[in-house]
């Protein structure tokens, strides 16, 4: 009897081991496919939530109907203090801007701090998800190629 119940406990402890295998990754530990920071206790996942990715894609158009949408990402960490992100569609002096979902579900715009080769430095009041838009650029007698009929402006 006692070599059953040990055999049958040995199986039920293998099986027990293995069920964790099936548990679903965090969609938390999955950073967008190259955007990272260096800054300590920032966190950047991926947007999981498809409504706000509509929602941005449908400001973006509203912005400039040629806003392109080069990466999006969801932020975690201390706030006032900028941050870099690599991202490698970023090109210096390109016409960049983010668009912030805030946690009440507004949103706002922001210009970054700096936009180099590969990066861009930002600082936000909060964090949440984030949407790095390029526009078109601005030509010499400050007009952008394509900017919305519904307000005229870049930003």
């Amino acid at each position: 009897m006692k070599k059953k119940l040990a055999a049958l406990l040995a199986v039920v402890m293998v099986l027990s081991m293995g069920l964790t295998a099936f548990a679903a990754d965090s969609p938390s530990a999955e950073a967008p496919e190259g955007v990272s920071t260096d800054t300590k206790d920032v966190t950047v996942t991926k947007v999981t939530d498809e409504k706000a990715v509509k929602e941005a894609e449908t400001r973006a158009a509203a912005i400039n109907k040629n806003a392109k949408i080069l990466a999006s990402f969801d932020v975690t960490g201390p706030v006032g203090t900028p941050i870099t992100f690599k991202i490698p569609a970023v090109k210096k002096g390109a016409n960049i801007v983010l668009l912030h979902q805030k946690n009440d579900g507004t949103w706002e715009r922001i210009k970054p701090d700096v936009v180099g080769d590969g990066y861009i430095v930002a600082t936000f009041s909060s964090y949440s998800n984030v949407f790095v838009l390029e526009l078109p650029a601005v030509t010499n007698d400050g007009k952008a190629t394509g900017t919305s009929p519904k307000t005229g402006y870049l930003f």
